[in-house]
Formats: C-alpha cells, sequence, structure tokens
C-alpha cells in the first residue's frame, strides 16, 4: 500500500505536459481522493487515525496578482458554501504546513468544546486561534482582557 499525502509533482507535470502558453492561465486543477492522515498526539483521551476525503486545488497563473486572484475567489466560494449549510464558519490563518505557500485559512465552526480556543474581536472583527489558551493582550500589554473580545472553542 502507497500513501501520497499531496500530489504537486504528478499536477506540476500535468501542467507541463497540456499548459503550452501564458494565455492559457489561470488554470486550476483539483484532486479529491480519500486520505488516511496518524496523528501521535492524543486528542480528547484517544489516539486519533483518520481516514478522510479532502480535494486539494492547484492553481497555476501568469502572476503574484493572478494567483492572489484565483485564491480569493476560492475563498469567496467555500465562504458561501458553508454559508448555504447554515454554517456560521470563523475564518482564521492558518499553517501551510510542508507544502509551503505564503498564505492559507481554516474555516472553524464554534463548538461547546474543542482542540482550539478562537478569540473574537466584536468590534474590529480581528480574529485570534490560540491552541494554547491565552487569553489576547489588552492594550497597555496587560492580560486583562478587553470588553469587546469573545471567546469560542473549535
Amino acid at each position: 500500500m502507497c500513501l501520497g499525502p499531496t500530489h504537486e509533482e504528478i499536477i506540476t507535470d500535468l501542467a507541463k505536459h497540456f499548459i503550452k502558453s501564458y494565455r492559457q492561465l489561470p488554470v486550476t486543477l483539483y484532486q479529491i481522493q480519500t486520505k488516511f492522515r496518524d496523528e501521535i498526539r492524543t486528542r480528547f483521551g484517544i489516539v486519533r487515525a483518520c481516514e478522510f476525503i479532502m480535494k486539494d486545488a492547484y492553481s497555476f497563473d501568469r502572476n503574484e496578482e493572478g494567483l492572489r486572484k484565483n485564491y480569493d475567489l476560492q475563498l469567496q466560494a467555500y465562504t458561501k458554501i458553508f454559508k448555504r449549510c447554515g454554517l456560521d464558519v470563523i475564518i482564521v490563518s492558518a499553517d501551510s504546513g510542508a507544502m509551503g505557500g505564503s498564505v492559507s485559512h481554516e474555516f472553524l465552526v464554534a463548538a461547546p468544546i474543542g482542540e482550539d480556543t478562537v478569540w473574537i474581536n466584536k468590534k474590529d472583527g480581528q480574529v485570534i486561534r490560540d491552541q494554547e489558551g491565552k487569553v489576547p493582550q489588552g492594550p497597555t500589554g496587560s492580560a486583562k482582557l478587553p470588553l469587546n473580545w469573545a471567546m469560542f472553542f473549535n
């Protein structure tokens, strides 16, 4: 059995063979497959190994501006999908992981229990995702929480 975490090399090779001119750009290729993730750390008292279906999107653009536009379109599309499903999502910056990249986001849904603590500033919409459970700093750097912050769990 062979498990492939991502397929950048294969997708890049496909693009190399089928995209012959910058005039064909932008192009987005999608890969949907069952993935397996075995995580050593325990969550809620159990060791977790999970199988899930994941959709990866690989975009090829003429320049950085096109890449950003394509990313924003995808972000908007997922936001609309979750809204249509009745989910009130919280969008947070995420780590791109081993794949790299400069921008990545996760969609979180508030829940009574979870792995992360999410702080939202009700005044300006700023979101802080804190996996260590730290309180956002007040304006003077104190740990006292300003009144306009709300805490959620994901």
